[in-house]
């Protein structure tokens, strides 16, 4: 789960088992093996080509984030924004993939065009996340956003821009121009949603709108290894693992899953992160030491860890405890840029009837044909997947033509 194609692998079993598709996590992916011919690249080259030619709505991830048709290209074994790179076409890949040592496991992965920008600014999501070998599941509460030293471009392919990792914007000549330590607190970000939305019917809120849908994707991926997490009675309760979680968020408010971290990056960017770690690695230790070892003398920190799952009998909680929202795709987003979108819809209906007006009136069925084929076809461009067609055509049906 801690690799690039762990995760996809363990996530694609645990939502097909359940009926779920794993692309509504985590943005579309495939996976590469140098040298190996039934790899997913013909797959992969099939779906670049169909984006490319606009057919947005074979695509999973939304038709806003493959106007460009820009990919990620990831190592599967490395982390902090290590040899990552920018796709843009096919030749550039397979230059790119020449490179690489045979038999090696890439990771090529959508990349999500339309982020939530923090004052022009890419940014994502860092949580930490502690896991019992008793599948209990508790997510600190206290996370922070990591910025980018660039404005957004996406003509450039520059990784100071797309990747927001610490250890990869250090080295950037803008390190700290805008945050120090390209980090920020929850409160801050709070602030500037604040500020930035306040002209908005419904105001974006932290809490509300992206935390829960951040606990929903961890929960998910603890339940793809769960098998494997649950110790024999007599060593229980003696194992955990301390992980970093990081999300992004689009204009949307949809949060999405980039990757999960089993040696999570504790370094001191500013005096932020230098107050918040102490506190953090105390109530970390208490959790998993106290009861082991217990401390004399201590007086320990108020703890923010958070029990987001636990089952029967954990030592965290006297029942059962499982902050899993349902799965229903509404709640991808929280805030509704259906509203826009199922004006859209009547628009298109509206369309579509009043074609189908002129041409019955004209009594040309040839002509007819040729124009809803033309409207149903920019239609399916339009709309992202299927849900969203059958959408327009139900609303259609319920019309009632009668010509």
């Amino acid at each position: 789960m801690a690799t690039k194609t762990g995760l996809i692998h363990c996530l694609k079993n645990y939502y097909h088992s359940i009926g779920k598709h794993i692309f509504d996590s985590i943005a579309t992916s495939y996976i590469l093996e140098i040298g190996k011919i039934k790899s997913d690249y013909f797959n992969f080259s099939q779906r670049y080509k169909e984006l490319s030619r606009k057919l947005y709505w074979k695509e999973r991830t939304p038709s806003k984030h493959c106007q460009k048709n820009l990919w990620l290209l990831k190592p599967a074994n490395m982390n902090q924004g290590r040899g990552i790179s920018m796709v843009k076409n096919l030749k550039e890949l397979r230059q790119r993939l020449t490179s690489k040592n045979n038999r090696s496991l890439w990771v090529l992965q959508k990349y999500i065009e339309r982020p939530l920008l923090y004052h022009n600014r890419k940014f994502d999501i860092r949580v930490w996340v502690l896991v019992t070998d008793s599948a209990d599941v508790l997510l600190y509460k206290d996370g922070y956003i990591r910025t980018s030293s660039e404005l957004y471009d996406l003509s450039s392919s520059a990784s100071q821009i797309h990747l927001t990792n610490n250890c990869l914007q250090v080295n950037g000549t803008n390190y700290s121009k805008h945050e120090p330590g390209n980090t920020l607190s929850y409160d801050v970000f709070r602030k500037y949603l604040e500020v930035t939305y306040q002209n908005c019917e419904t105001k974006p809120d932290l809490d509300r709108d992206i935390i829960p849908r951040m606990k929903d994707l961890i929960i998910d991926t603890i339940m793809s290894v769960k098998s494997g997490l649950i110790s024999s009675e007599k060593t229980r309760g003696t194992a955990f693992e301390f992980l970093g979680y990081d999300f992004m968020v689009d204009e949307d408010l949809r949060v999405w899953l980039i990757e999960v971290n089993d040696n999570p990056y504790i370094g001191v960017p500013n005096d932020y992160i230098r107050g918040l770690l102490p506190i953090m690695l105390d109530s970390l230790f208490s959790l998993v030491l106290d009861r082991i070892y217990p401390p004399t003398n201590k007086i320990r920190s108020e703890n923010r860890f958070e029990v987001i799952y636990c089952e029967e009998l954990s030592r965290f909680s006297n029942k059962p405890i499982n902050q899993r929202r349902p799965f229903d795709k509404s709640l991808l987003y929280p805030i509704k840029e259906l509203t826009k979108q199922n004006e859209e819809v009547q628009e298109d209906v509206l369309l579509l009837e009043n074609e189908v007006r002129e041409m019955v009136e004209k009594r040309d069925l040839d002509l007819l044909l040729k124009k809803m084929l033309k409207t149903v076809i920019r239609l399916a461009q339009r709309y992202n997947n299927e849900d969203d067609l059958i959408k327009v055509f139900k609303l259609i049906h319920f019309r009632q033509l009668e010509y």
